[in-house]
Protein backbone atom coordinates (compact mmCIF):
# COMPACT_ATOMS: atom_id res chain seq x y z
CA UNK A 1 0.00 0.00 0.00
CA UNK A 2 1.35 3.45 -0.94
CA UNK A 3 0.63 6.86 0.53
CA UNK A 4 -0.09 7.97 -3.05
CA UNK A 5 -3.04 5.57 -3.40
CA UNK A 6 -5.38 8.53 -2.89
CA UNK A 7 -4.55 9.49 -6.48
CA UNK A 8 -6.46 6.42 -7.67
CA UNK A 9 -9.81 8.04 -6.92
CA UNK A 10 -8.76 11.31 -8.58
CA UNK A 11 -7.77 9.72 -11.90
CA UNK A 12 -10.60 7.19 -11.92
CA UNK A 13 -13.18 9.96 -11.54
CA UNK A 14 -12.02 11.97 -14.56
CA UNK A 15 -14.68 12.30 -17.32
CA UNK A 16 -14.17 9.98 -20.29
CA UNK A 17 -14.05 12.94 -22.71
CA UNK A 18 -11.25 14.66 -20.81
CA UNK A 19 -7.89 14.04 -22.49
CA UNK A 20 -5.57 16.37 -20.56
CA UNK A 21 -5.28 17.71 -17.02
CA UNK A 22 -2.90 20.45 -15.94
CA UNK A 23 -2.36 20.58 -12.20
CA UNK A 24 -0.18 22.78 -10.07
CA UNK A 25 1.91 21.07 -7.45
CA UNK A 26 -0.23 22.81 -4.83
CA UNK A 27 -3.38 21.25 -6.33
CA UNK A 28 -1.76 17.80 -6.25
CA UNK A 29 -0.80 18.34 -2.61
CA UNK A 30 -4.43 19.24 -1.89
CA UNK A 31 -5.54 15.92 -3.42
CA UNK A 32 -2.87 14.00 -1.50
CA UNK A 33 -3.37 15.75 1.81
CA UNK A 34 0.38 16.19 2.34
CA UNK A 35 3.34 18.00 0.76
CA UNK A 36 5.23 16.61 -2.21
CA UNK A 37 8.84 15.62 -1.51
CA UNK A 38 11.57 18.05 -2.48
CA UNK A 39 12.71 15.78 -5.34
CA UNK A 40 9.31 16.23 -7.03
CA UNK A 41 10.01 19.95 -7.28
CA UNK A 42 13.55 19.75 -8.65
CA UNK A 43 13.86 16.46 -10.57
CA UNK A 44 11.68 15.37 -13.50
CA UNK A 45 12.55 11.71 -12.90
CA UNK A 46 10.22 11.75 -9.86
CA UNK A 47 7.34 12.13 -12.34
CA UNK A 48 8.49 9.18 -14.47
CA UNK A 49 5.77 7.09 -16.09
CA UNK A 50 7.10 3.92 -14.49
CA UNK A 51 4.99 0.88 -13.67
CA UNK A 52 7.37 -0.42 -11.03
CA UNK A 53 6.91 2.30 -8.43
CA UNK A 54 4.35 4.92 -7.33
CA UNK A 55 3.13 7.46 -8.02
CA UNK A 56 3.73 6.78 -11.73
CA UNK A 57 2.29 3.29 -11.45
CA UNK A 58 -0.98 4.78 -10.17
CA UNK A 59 -1.78 7.19 -12.98
CA UNK A 60 -0.58 4.66 -15.58
CA UNK A 61 -2.95 2.04 -14.19
CA UNK A 62 -5.86 4.44 -14.78
CA UNK A 63 -4.80 5.25 -18.35
CA UNK A 64 -2.91 8.52 -17.79
CA UNK A 65 0.71 9.59 -18.21
CA UNK A 66 2.69 12.62 -17.09
CA UNK A 67 3.40 14.54 -20.30
CA UNK A 68 4.85 17.97 -19.46
CA UNK A 69 6.63 18.58 -16.17
CA UNK A 70 7.07 22.32 -15.62
CA UNK A 71 9.46 22.62 -12.70
CA UNK A 72 9.80 26.36 -13.10
CA UNK A 73 6.03 26.83 -13.02
CA UNK A 74 5.55 24.07 -10.43
CA UNK A 75 2.93 22.26 -12.51
CA UNK A 76 2.46 19.04 -14.47
CA UNK A 77 0.22 18.07 -17.38
CA UNK A 78 -1.28 14.60 -17.55
CA UNK A 79 -2.50 13.13 -20.83
CA UNK A 80 -4.84 10.22 -21.34
CA UNK A 81 -2.86 7.38 -22.91
CA UNK A 82 -3.84 6.69 -26.49
CA UNK A 83 -5.05 10.23 -27.24
CA UNK A 84 -1.78 11.36 -28.79
CA UNK A 85 -0.89 10.80 -32.44
CA UNK A 86 2.71 10.91 -31.29
CA UNK A 87 2.21 7.62 -29.45
CA UNK A 88 1.23 5.78 -32.64
CA UNK A 89 4.15 7.28 -34.56
CA UNK A 90 6.58 6.31 -31.83
CA UNK A 91 5.38 2.71 -31.66
CA UNK A 92 5.91 2.34 -35.41
CA UNK A 93 9.29 4.04 -35.37
CA UNK A 94 10.70 1.73 -32.72
CA UNK A 95 9.39 -1.59 -34.03
CA UNK A 96 12.95 -2.46 -35.04
CA UNK A 97 14.09 -2.08 -31.44
CA UNK A 98 11.26 -4.32 -30.28
CA UNK A 99 12.22 -6.95 -32.86
CA UNK A 100 15.89 -6.69 -31.89
CA UNK A 101 15.15 -7.26 -28.19
CA UNK A 102 12.80 -10.16 -28.91
CA UNK A 103 15.61 -11.84 -30.86
CA UNK A 104 18.10 -11.71 -27.96
CA UNK A 105 18.82 -15.24 -26.74
CA UNK A 106 16.66 -16.25 -23.79
CA UNK A 107 19.67 -17.02 -21.61
CA UNK A 108 20.70 -13.35 -21.62
CA UNK A 109 18.80 -11.53 -18.90
CA UNK A 110 20.61 -8.17 -18.99
CA UNK A 111 21.73 -5.98 -21.87
CA UNK A 112 23.65 -2.69 -22.12
CA UNK A 113 23.30 -0.56 -25.26
CA UNK A 114 24.78 2.82 -26.01
CA UNK A 115 22.58 5.42 -27.67
CA UNK A 116 24.43 5.16 -30.98
CA UNK A 117 23.78 1.41 -31.09
CA UNK A 118 20.07 2.02 -30.56
CA UNK A 119 20.17 4.61 -33.33
CA UNK A 120 21.65 2.04 -35.71
CA UNK A 121 19.01 -0.50 -34.70
CA UNK A 122 16.07 1.84 -35.37
CA UNK A 123 17.71 3.47 -38.37
CA UNK A 124 17.47 7.00 -36.96
CA UNK A 125 18.91 9.18 -34.22
CA UNK A 126 17.21 9.17 -30.85
CA UNK A 127 15.18 12.32 -30.11
CA UNK A 128 16.75 15.04 -28.01
CA UNK A 129 14.46 14.22 -25.08
CA UNK A 130 15.95 10.70 -24.91
CA UNK A 131 19.41 12.22 -24.54
CA UNK A 132 18.53 14.69 -21.79
CA UNK A 133 15.43 13.47 -19.92
CA UNK A 134 15.30 10.18 -18.00
CA UNK A 135 11.51 10.14 -18.12
CA UNK A 136 11.76 9.32 -21.85
CA UNK A 137 13.03 5.91 -20.76
CA UNK A 138 10.10 5.19 -18.41
CA UNK A 139 8.81 1.62 -18.44
CA UNK A 140 5.31 2.37 -19.70
CA UNK A 141 3.28 -0.40 -21.32
CA UNK A 142 3.75 0.97 -24.87
CA UNK A 143 7.53 1.40 -24.63
CA UNK A 144 9.22 -0.72 -27.33
CA UNK A 145 11.36 -2.53 -24.77
CA UNK A 146 8.38 -3.35 -22.54
CA UNK A 147 6.51 -4.71 -25.58
CA UNK A 148 9.53 -6.99 -26.09
CA UNK A 149 9.34 -7.99 -22.39
CA UNK A 150 12.34 -5.99 -21.22
CA UNK A 151 12.57 -3.12 -18.73
CA UNK A 152 14.98 -0.22 -18.41
CA UNK A 153 17.03 -0.83 -15.28
CA UNK A 154 19.41 2.16 -15.45
CA UNK A 155 20.02 5.13 -17.75
CA UNK A 156 23.36 6.94 -17.81
CA UNK A 157 22.77 10.14 -19.79
CA UNK A 158 26.34 11.40 -19.66
CA UNK A 159 27.75 8.05 -20.76
CA UNK A 160 24.87 7.66 -23.25
CA UNK A 161 24.16 4.10 -22.11
CA UNK A 162 20.96 2.31 -21.13
CA UNK A 163 20.89 -0.97 -19.21
CA UNK A 164 17.91 -3.25 -19.81
CA UNK A 165 16.75 -6.26 -17.79
CA UNK A 166 14.54 -9.04 -19.12
CA UNK A 167 11.12 -9.04 -17.50
CA UNK A 168 9.70 -12.14 -15.92
CA UNK A 169 12.75 -13.18 -13.91
CA UNK A 170 13.28 -11.91 -10.39
CA UNK A 171 15.88 -14.16 -8.75
CA UNK A 172 15.16 -12.86 -5.25
CA UNK A 173 11.60 -14.12 -5.75
CA UNK A 174 12.01 -17.01 -8.20
CA UNK A 175 14.80 -18.94 -6.45
CA UNK A 176 13.04 -19.32 -3.05
CA UNK A 177 9.82 -20.22 -4.89
CA UNK A 178 11.57 -22.94 -6.89
CA UNK A 179 13.30 -24.32 -3.80
CA UNK A 180 9.93 -24.54 -2.07
CA UNK A 181 8.51 -26.48 -5.01
CA UNK A 182 11.45 -28.88 -4.98
CA UNK A 183 11.13 -29.53 -1.26
CA UNK A 184 7.34 -29.78 -1.06
CA UNK A 185 6.47 -31.50 -4.34
CA UNK A 186 6.39 -35.21 -3.51
CA UNK A 187 4.24 -36.45 -6.39
CA UNK A 188 6.02 -35.32 -9.56
CA UNK A 189 9.55 -34.40 -10.55
CA UNK A 190 10.38 -30.74 -10.95
CA UNK A 191 12.97 -30.20 -13.67
CA UNK A 192 14.92 -26.99 -14.25
CA UNK A 193 16.50 -25.99 -17.54
CA UNK A 194 20.29 -26.52 -17.27
CA UNK A 195 21.17 -22.98 -18.37
CA UNK A 196 18.69 -21.50 -15.91
CA UNK A 197 20.01 -23.79 -13.18
CA UNK A 198 23.54 -22.52 -13.75
CA UNK A 199 22.38 -18.90 -13.64
CA UNK A 200 20.38 -19.45 -10.46
CA UNK A 201 23.09 -21.41 -8.60
CA UNK A 202 25.72 -18.83 -9.58
CA UNK A 203 23.43 -16.15 -8.15
CA UNK A 204 22.97 -18.15 -4.93
CA UNK A 205 26.72 -18.47 -4.55
CA UNK A 206 27.22 -14.72 -4.95
CA UNK A 207 24.63 -13.80 -2.33
CA UNK A 208 25.48 -16.60 0.10
CA UNK A 209 22.33 -18.70 -0.37
CA UNK A 210 24.20 -21.98 0.16
CA UNK A 211 21.18 -23.99 1.19
CA UNK A 212 19.19 -22.89 -1.85
CA UNK A 213 22.09 -23.63 -4.20
CA UNK A 214 22.43 -27.13 -2.76
CA UNK A 215 18.73 -27.92 -3.11
CA UNK A 216 18.62 -26.61 -6.68
CA UNK A 217 21.57 -28.78 -7.66
CA UNK A 218 20.56 -31.96 -5.85
CA UNK A 219 16.81 -31.92 -6.48
CA UNK A 220 16.50 -29.94 -9.72
CA UNK A 221 17.28 -33.11 -11.70
CA UNK A 222 18.64 -31.25 -14.74
CA UNK A 223 19.83 -32.71 -18.00
CA UNK A 224 23.17 -30.89 -18.15
CA UNK A 225 24.20 -32.35 -21.50
CA UNK A 226 23.40 -29.05 -23.21
CA UNK A 227 25.98 -27.17 -21.14
CA UNK A 228 29.44 -26.35 -22.44
CA UNK A 229 32.19 -28.18 -20.47
CA UNK A 230 33.28 -24.88 -18.92
CA UNK A 231 29.70 -24.16 -17.85
CA UNK A 232 29.37 -27.66 -16.42
CA UNK A 233 32.57 -27.12 -14.42
CA UNK A 234 31.23 -23.78 -13.13
CA UNK A 235 27.98 -25.46 -12.07
CA UNK A 236 29.82 -28.19 -10.17
CA UNK A 237 32.13 -25.66 -8.52
CA UNK A 238 29.22 -23.52 -7.31
CA UNK A 239 27.59 -26.59 -5.83
CA UNK A 240 30.77 -27.76 -4.11
CA UNK A 241 31.39 -24.31 -2.60
CA UNK A 242 27.83 -24.16 -1.23
CA UNK A 243 27.93 -27.73 0.05
CA UNK A 244 31.21 -27.10 1.90
CA UNK A 245 29.79 -23.90 3.39
CA UNK A 246 26.80 -25.81 4.77
CA UNK A 247 29.04 -28.47 6.27
CA UNK A 248 31.16 -25.81 7.99
CA UNK A 249 28.06 -24.38 9.62
CA UNK A 250 26.98 -27.84 10.74
CA UNK A 251 30.39 -28.56 12.29
CA UNK A 252 30.35 -25.23 14.05
CA UNK A 253 26.93 -25.99 15.55
CA UNK A 254 28.11 -29.45 16.65
CA UNK A 255 31.17 -27.92 18.32
CA UNK A 256 29.04 -25.47 20.30
CA UNK A 257 26.76 -28.30 21.41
Amino acid sequence: MSKYDVLEAFFSEQPADRSEIRLSFAQIEEVLGFSLPRTARIDRIWWANARNYPPGSIWLSYGWKAKDIDLAGQAVTFQRIGDSNEDSRQSGRYERLTSFLKAVIQEQSQLALDFDEIGRIIGAELPKSALTDRTWWANISTAPWVVAEWAVESVFLRARIVVLRRLGENLLRDVPHQVRLLLENTTTSVHIDATKLLRWISFCRRVGWHFEATILYEKGCPDTGSLHPAEHAELDECYEVSKRALLRYKKADTGRA
